[in-house]
């Protein structure tokens, strides 16, 4: 995203430009990444379909999803991930964790091979994401996917230790993407 002036972008890439339109202060007018057409999007009726809850946690799932600057999961596209949070209740724990990441401090280390109940919540939510037996354990997940689709590597989900750096980084990238809007 880029600084707006007066409909004058700070940052001129292609793509990461956004206006305020002038004649309705809750649409925001953006270029396409071909910069050949404007696109503009009604924020508060978005914020209205979507519900204000799940509004708050979406720049807490862009970044742990991998945004601009990366850090992607393997196999799972943005749009699998947006479907998934797109199915959470607004009162959900895993919307609620969204929401507040960026604030406070993160646990660094499992705890007896677990995940501090601080993030568990985010295990559950990346199972729902690579399959939909209902599994909510990263470890028994990774072994039926090895076991039925003879998954291995970097496609399988990502073990909790790696997970936790994962939403760690995510964690303290989101003060600086906040701070800019």
């Amino acid at each position: 995203m880029c600084l707006v002036t007066r409909h004058r972008c700070i940052d001129n890439s292609p793509g990461s430009c956004f206006t305020r339109s002038s004649w309705v202060p809750t649409r925001l007018r953006f270029l396409t990444v071909k910069s050949t057409k404007y696109r503009e999007i009604d924020v508060v009726g978005r914020v209205h379909a979507i519900g204000s809850l799940r509004s708050q946690g979406l720049i807490g799932l862009h970044n742990f999803t991998g945004a601009d600057w990366g850090g992607k999961f393997v196999g799972i596209s943005k749009k699998t991930w947006v479907g998934a949070y797109m199915k959470l209740d607004g009162s959900d724990p895993d919307v609620t964790c969204f929401r507040q990441h960026g604030d406070g401090i993160i646990p660094t280390e499992l705890v007896d091979d677990d995940l501090h109940p601080q993030v568990k919540n985010l295990e559950r939510f990346v199972c729902q994401a690579y399959s939909s037996t209902g599994e909510t354990n990263l470890p028994t997940l990774r072994w039926q996917l090895f076991r039925s689709k003879n998954l291995a590597g970097e496609i399988l989900p990502p073990t909790r230790a790696a997970l936790l750096p994962h939403i760690k980084h995510e964690h303290n990238t989101l003060p600086c993407a906040t701070s800019r809007m």
